[in-house]
């Protein structure tokens, strides 16, 4: 016995090898017989193609591919599917110089089956989601959203029957029913939407009554939470009312759950954001009655070591290099940093700067509008690279002419949100509040009272975002919005907040920001 051990151990890698060769063959075994296949998922990517250098996460499109493509050559691409589900478009300064273009053609370079738009795809407008849509290659599912451009209507299936291993796969595709609350302005206007609720009432009726139906799959840009206060995210619900429905691919918090079993019966996975993991689900089934037999999943992440995929990086050559270029052009220099640390309207510097370009931008009397990152802009050269990271998102500006009625109103329900993040500051009035959060004084920019008992408007700029409420954040404020729209009392400026702050630094090469204590609490 010893002398057989020894003799083991001296041929490890025969061992090796032979393990190998038998676990290739039971999967060659498997594929042959058609008794399983991978259902993989990708969401949230935000036009992420490379690591953030400024975080610790090893993520990026690129070296996703390089999995992607992986798991698809091992499994046959008669065995897989492969399904985006949603903001893909927005989120990296690399997406925003093409406008959402090079990721459509990161979408056709890899093959996808099923494109899912989430709520950023609508980030550049609805005109411009109307135009890739048409560029896409892959199947473009979106059932609760309706998209009216003057040009022309889309309306986007929500259901597409897919052939794989075997397996009749339905696949429907839902947004949020919550868009309303995020996007204000004439450029995103032109949609429709409506609950995923009441759009899987008619389409599980419809593939209810097809028998030959063997697996369905929601593919749908909202997430699991089970406490939703506001209302933009219906898993639970959907679970609960649409039992039939065998696997769920989730996306929109950015949270990495790499399956579980909700209600006993329906299957959910998250892959989290950014690029950084690969859903891969497992569907086990009897290839003779075809029945599901078994739903597994897990994520399968890049990390340092996960090499760029190099077809990907070359099919996307006439996208990456200018993008890098304008990423690099300087702006400014400063000779000291704007920090973001602090409240906005109290201490923070980035609040205050980004309040002056927008008062510069739009004449407004007062700007209510608070930070949108946490990046500080540098000593030395502000390049576009650095101003997307202090502004990351595609929002517009419009300007209300608001009583001093009005402005309290919506003064005491942003300092009901302190500290949360979507709160706002003030700039150009200065506010006095009590402990309790209520406005005792207001004065102007010259330290003059606003006097109590008159009708005059004094105009006031906010960004498209919070101006559509913030995801139901601010319902006093939407109210007070959708009144003014009806008297004439609002303009959408058509400038977006990162063009105002760049005219401003190039107008004010060196501004020496200070934060103004404009909010106090006594």
């Amino acid at each position: 016995m010893r002398h057989k051990f020894s003799k083991l151990k001296l041929r490890p890698r025969i061992l090796s090898l032979t393990l190998w060769l038998f676990g290739l063959i039971l999967g060659w075994a498997l594929i042959a017989t058609g008794q399983s296949l991978k259902i993989l998922q990708t969401t949230d990517i935000h036009g992420r193609f490379h690591a953030d250098s400024e975080s610790d996460r090893d993520g990026g499109w690129l070296k996703l591919a390089t999995i992607i493509e992986e798991i698809r050559q091992r499994a046959g691409a008669e065995n897989t599917l492969l399904i985006d589900c949603g903001d893909t478009i927005q989120g990296s300064l690399t997406a925003a110089h093409s406008r959402g273009e090079i990721a459509v053609a990161m979408l056709n370079h890899l093959n996808y089956d099923v494109w899912v738009p989430g709520n950023h795809e609508l980030d550049y407008g609805v005109r411009r989601l109307a135009e890739l849509i048409p560029q896409v290659d892959s199947v473009v599912l979106n059932g609760n959203l309706r998209l009216h451009p003057p040009e022309q209507e889309i309306n986007l299936p929500a259901t597409r029957v897919f052939e794989r291993g075997g397996l009749r796969i339905a696949v429907i595709g839902a947004n949020s029913g919550f868009l309303n609350h995020w996007f204000w302005g004439e450029h995103v206007q032109d949609f429709s939407v409506e609950s995923a609720v009441s759009m899987l009432d008619r389409e599980m009726t419809r593939l209810r009554n097809k028998p030959d139906i063997d697996l369905i799959i929601l593919a749908i840009h909202q997430g699991l939470t089970f406490r939703s206060a506001r209302g933009g995210n219906e898993i639970v619900d959907i679970v609960q009312r649409f039992p039939d429905i065998d696997l769920i691919l989730g996306g929109h918090i950015h949270r990495e759950i790499a399956g579980r079993k909700l209600n006993n019966r329906v299957w959910y996975v998250q892959p989290g954001a950014h690029a950084e993991a690969l859903a891969v689900v497992n569907i086990e089934y009897d290839p003779a009655s075809r029945k599901i037999s078994n739903i597994t999943s897990s994520l399968r992440h890049t990390t340092e070591a996960t090499p760029l995929c190099p077809k990907a990086e070359e099919a996307l050559a006439p996208w990456l290099q200018p993008a890098q270029e304008y990423a690099e052009e300087i702006i400014t220099n400063l000779k000291t940093p704007i920090k973001s640390w602090g409240r906005p309207g109290r201490s923070s510097q980035t609040s205050e700067l980004l309040s002056r370009a927008i008062a510069a931008a739009t004449g407004a009397e007062a700007v209510i509008h608070g930070r949108l990152s946490r990046a500080d802009l540098p000593k030395g050269p502000v390049t576009r690279k650095d101003l997307f990271r202090l502004v990351p998102y595609e929002n517009s500006l419009g300007v209300i002419k608001l009583n001093r009625r009005e402005l309290v109103a919506v003064l005491e329900e942003q300092a009901d949100m302190h500290p949360a993040s979507a709160a706002c500051g003030v700039y150009g009035l200065f506010v006095e509040l009590n402990q309790k959060g209520e406005v005792i004084r207001l004065l102007d920019r010259n330290e003059t009272d606003l006097p109590k008992n008159t009708d005059k408007l004094y105009s006031a700029a906010f960004n498209s975002y919070t101006l559509a409420g913030a995801g139901d954040r601010f319902p006093v404020l939407r109210r007070i919005v959708r009144k003014a729209e009806e008297e004439g009392r609002v303009r959408d400026t058509g400038i977006m907040t990162r063009d105002a702050v760049e005219d401003y630094l190039r107008q004010n090469p060196d501004p020496q920001v200070k934060a103004v204590q404009w909010l106090q609490q006594k």
